[in-house]
């Protein structure tokens, strides 16, 4: 453990002097690709808060819900698509059927590398199948887009296996998918193949380096983005959004001041995840579990009127909400 970390201060060190301590040049997820996710969390610099505890009496879409959860890895989650994956559902939740999501990381990370965006959904009470391509390094978000469709077939492939711990927990009309970076763009170019089986999609810091699909996504999508991101330009992604089709409820939430890199477990201030966490909960609860009157006041209501009014957005936009 302690040969890893005096490595990685090593080789960060040598990044910045090499490129002259210009952050756009590197991506500082790459220092941690071969982490496990216990070997993460035993950082001694882990974000105060980013973890898997629960909060009893929150409904709070910025925070971690009120549910514990309990996660397990099988043979079953296996595809020639996926690398790795682990499945997390509520505990103390009820029988269900539960809303479902994915959740995928980008280039060169393990799903572990938003682990905190997997801890929301499932405190929040879905159940969440966290995926891994085979290929990380592969830059093209084709790698992502497989994945994305690998998972959603394996997610309701569990619901039907009754050996299976979510055996029928899955709600078959609530199903999402959401990704991070390159993870993103594979979202987008596979949201058509998919259209009858995902009714929300949220996408977070989207890396578009193919020719846009945007104009073939009919699924109910959120895209946040910031002002201080170098890899995910906020001009792409708002032509992006401007794209989508016509009639599909979209929204473009783009935080102030947010990094590429402040999604990242390792990176950033929780108050930035917070933001971040109360739009893409509350879109997952608003098309997945039908939740209006609980979550859209986050997204349109008197609660982002209060968001508006302490700045946290440099753009936002909607149509078709609710």
């Amino acid at each position: 453990m302690k040969r890893k970390l005096m490595a990685i201060l090593i080789l960060t060190t040598s990044t910045l002097f090499i490129t002259g301590c210009n952050d756009s040049e590197i991506d500082p997820s790459s220092l941690f690709t071969d982490w496990t996710n216990s070997e993460i969390k035993s950082l001694p610099f882990f974000p105060e808060g980013i973890n898997s505890e629960t909060n009893p009496s929150s409904n709070d879409p910025g925070r971690n819900g009120p549910y514990e959860t309990d996660s397990y890895q099988s043979s079953r989650l296996n595809h020639r698509d996926i690398g790795d994956a682990e499945m997390f559902f509520p505990t103390n939740a009820g029988s269900g059927p539960f809303a479902a999501t994915t959740v995928t990381g980008g280039w060169l990370n393990r799903w572990e590398h938003v682990r905190w965006v997997v801890d929301r959904y499932a405190t929040h009470g879905m159940i969440v199948l966290a995926l891994t391509p085979p290929n990380r390094v592969m830059a093209k978000p084709l790698e992502w887009e497989s994945l994305q469709y690998a998972g959603i077939k394996v997610l309701l492939e569990e619901n039907n296996n009754p050996d299976s711990p979510i055996y029928q927990k899955v709600d078959e009309n609530g199903v999402g998918i959401c990704g991070y970076s390159m993870g993103g763009g594979g979202i987008i170019r596979v949201a058509d193949r998919l259209e009858d089986k995902v009714s929300s999609i949220v996408v977070l810091a989207p890396w578009l380096a193919e020719k846009s699909q945007a104009a073939q996504v009919r699924i109910p999508i959120i895209l946040i983005s910031g002002t201080g991101d170098k890899l995910s330009l906020q001009g792409g992604i708002g032509r992006e959004y401007n794209q989508i089709a016509p009639d599909t409820p979209k929204m473009w939430a783009n935080f102030d001041g947010l990094t590429h890199r402040d999604i990242m477990i390792f990176f950033g201030r929780e108050s930035d995840k917070q933001k971040v966490s109360t739009y893409m909960v509350s879109w997952h609860k608003c098309y997945l579990e039908g939740k209006i009157r609980e979550f859209m006041p986050y997204l349109i209501g008197d609660k982002h009127d209060d968001h508006m009014s302490n700045g946290w957005f440099a753009d936002f936009k909607y149509e078709n909400v609710p």
